[in-house]
């Protein structure tokens, strides 16, 4: 049938790659809520950021748009039934929510001196320094790329 998208699920998986996959997941997930419940805040935090010249008109949409991502990485570390080409959409999704908390963290500690809030975790649940941001980045990364590597081997 012309158009018909075929959802399934994806190959078994060992023990340490689903664990792996659900850790990465569950730090997304509360990123992702955290971020939501103090949704309105998020252009404060960016706002600390960013030099006064910048347009602050954008800074609600790139929340949006990294909650967004958050979201759409969830169904590739879970491991859900979806299709082919939204797997690989929600890949590519997780691997930019990674590159967002490293870069959010080189970031605080190349421009902005002090312990600031990162917007990592929200307005509630504030991660107050960029060197711990980037430790969790790129504790994500390592985490990212043993699922993505024992995943393909898998396929």
């Amino acid at each position: 049938m012309i158009g018909r998208i075929k959802a399934s699920f994806p190959r078994p998986q060992d023990l340490t790659t689903r664990v792996t996959g659900r850790i990465l997941a569950g730090i997304i997930i509360v990123m992702a809520l955290s971020q939501l419940i103090s949704f309105e805040k998020m252009k404060d935090i960016f706002l600390t950021y960013l030099p006064a010249s910048a347009e602050s008109s954008l800074l609600l949409p790139f929340a949006a748009f990294i909650v967004a991502l958050e979201v759409f990485s969830v169904p590739f570390l879970l491991g859900m039934y979806v299709s082919p080409l939204m797997r690989i959409v929600s890949a590519k999704c997780a691997w930019l929510v990674v590159f967002y908390v490293i870069i959010s963290g080189v970031y605080g500690i190349i421009y902005v001196p002090g312990g600031i809030n990162t917007g990592i975790f929200g307005w509630y649940l504030p991660l107050m320094s960029a060197v711990l941001a980037l430790i969790l980045g790129i504790i994500m990364l390592v985490l990212l790329s043993i699922y993505t590597i024992r995943s393909i081997k898998r396929s």
